[in-house]
């Protein structure tokens, strides 16, 4: 029988006992122990040490082919042994494969680790800066909080050399005040000479007497006062829109019969009104009684004798002579009020204040009473002749000035009877900011006079003419 040369992966062994067969193979096995080793056997051997070290082992034992049928113990325990060998090969192969794959993993987690623990050296380098920066700006909050005590300590040291410096400039201007009254004493004797600001103040006290003072008429008694016929012109300088007592009337009472308006605005708006009217003709009084009346508070020979003179000086200065200048005109009437006032006691001074100032306020309540609650008529009738005394004194502290001092009601200055806006003289109490010249609105209601003054305290610049220092007071029509 015709045997197949060996295939290129086959052992010696293995081609012969797929060649041989069981017998053949038998055949060489001596049951004594000098037996001989068969050449094919030392071949198979040879090959099998030799494919164990140059190829790669099976991955399973049925890999592994074994044709020839074991007859023994020691062959069996032989292909056991081989296969235990071939198994622990195959872990062992494994276990290699294992460790490189975690030198691997551990390679890479190294690489992990190196790169968080850069990131963490990174971020505690970050956080020292943090710090470091944080260390910074606490000094610099710190240097600041103490520049800012230095500077409140600097602030309040300042404030107080001001105070002080105010106290010094005050104390400094009483005394130019006091030299520049006593100006020209040498020559001639003035009484003293007041500012500007000392005699707006009086002024402005004044009326703001006669303002709280009207707030206490409730006029809501449902009264019209008695208005006199013989008095429309004078009311007229109060109400300049009204022609006649019907008007006069009818514009007092427009409110309280306006049915456009819910009760509480015609209660409001009728109250406004009547408090106005009531500011304007006390105010109108005072100018008339306290004012306009000079030297009241003289004896009567005196006073009529005063004011004849200074009527005649006054006509021919304003004819422009020039041999009767203003200012003395002027000087002559400061200095005679002066001495006068000397001349004449102090107690005849004061009666005659008290009976002009108590009958300016009769009037007054006479006309208005029926606006206020008769319990209040008395008291509110006292309490204004108190503020007409104090007018007076005003008056005769003016009538003693170089300069010369006018209290007026505004009037019209064109063909027309009707009272027009004039900023320049004028403010309406509802918008202080009204300084509109183009403004071309009507007068309601006048409800407190004007103050001008011509000249200066020092008995110059009478030429520049009279200058508003208070603007009257008005309620401009809608």
């Amino acid at each position: 029988m015709d045997k197949d040369p060996p295939e290129d992966n086959e052992t010696p062994s293995e081609w012969q006992t797929k060649t041989c067969g069981y017998a053949s193979h038998t055949q060489n096995v001596e049951p004594f122990p000098s037996r001989r080793i068969n050449s094919w056997d030392a071949v198979s051997r040879f090959s099998d040490r030799e494919r164990t070290s140059n190829e790669p082992l099976p991955t399973t034992t049925s890999e592994v082919n074994f044709t020839s049928q074991p007859h023994g113990g020691q062959t069996n325990k032989l292909m056991r042994s081989r296969d235990q060998v071939r198994d622990l090969k195959l872990q062992l192969e494994r276990a290699k494969q294992n460790i490189e794959k975690i030198e691997r993993e551990k390679n890479e987690m190294d690489k992990n680790h190196k790169d968080l623990y850069d990131d963490y050296c990174h971020l505690k380098r970050n956080r020292e800066i943090e710090h470091e920066q944080l260390h910074v700006m606490d000094q610099a909050e710190s240097q600041w909080k103490r520049q800012c005590h230095d500077l409140e300590e600097t602030i309040h040291s300042l404030q107080q050399a001001l105070s002080h410096e105010k106290q010094h400039v005050a104390s400094a201007k009483q005394l130019a005040d006091r030299i520049h009254m006593e100006k020209d004493t040498s020559m001639v004797v003035f009484a003293p000479q007041m500012m500007d600001t000392n005699i707006c103040q009086d002024l402005s006290s004044l009326l703001g007497d006669i303002r709280t003072w009207s707030a206490k008429f409730s006029c809501d008694t449902g009264r019209m006062p008695d208005f006199k016929l013989d008095s429309i012109l004078r009311y007229q300088q109060v109400v300049p829109l009204c022609k006649n007592l019907a008007d006069i009337v009818s514009f007092m009472d427009q409110y309280r019969k306006d049915k456009h308006l819910d009760e509480k605005s015609r209660k409001q708006f009728d109250k406004m009104r009547k408090r106005h009217f009531i500011r304007g003709w006390a105010s109108l009084v005072m100018i008339e009684k306290c004012f306009w009346r000079s030297d009241s508070w003289l004896h009567k020979a005196d006073s009529e004798a005063f004011n004849h003179i200074e009527k005649v000086l006054l006509e021919a200065g304003n004819e422009h002579r020039n041999d009767v200048p203003q200012r003395e005109i002027h000087d002559w009437r400061a200095l005679t009020a002066y001495l006068l006032s000397k001349a004449t006691s102090q107690d005849t001074q004061d009666k005659s204040m008290d009976k002009i100032a108590s009958k300016a306020a009769s009037d007054v309540i006479g006309l208005l009473h029926p606006w206020a609650r008769s319990i209040q008529a008395e008291e509110l009738e006292q309490r204004l002749a108190d503020i007409y005394k104090a007018a007076m004194e005003l008056s005769c502290l003016l009538r003693k000035q170089r300069a010369h001092w006018e209290l007026y009601f505004p009037t019209s200055n064109r063909s027309s009877d009707t009272l027009r806006y004039d900023s320049s003289s004028m403010e309406d109490i509802n918008d202080k900011n009204t300084l509109d010249t183009s403004l071309d609105r009507r007068v309601e209601i006048v409800i407190e006079p004007a103050l001008s003054k011509t000249g200066t305290m020092d008995g110059t610049k009478f030429e520049a003419g009279a200058h508003v220092t208070i603007k009257a007071k008005v309620y401009l029509a809608l």
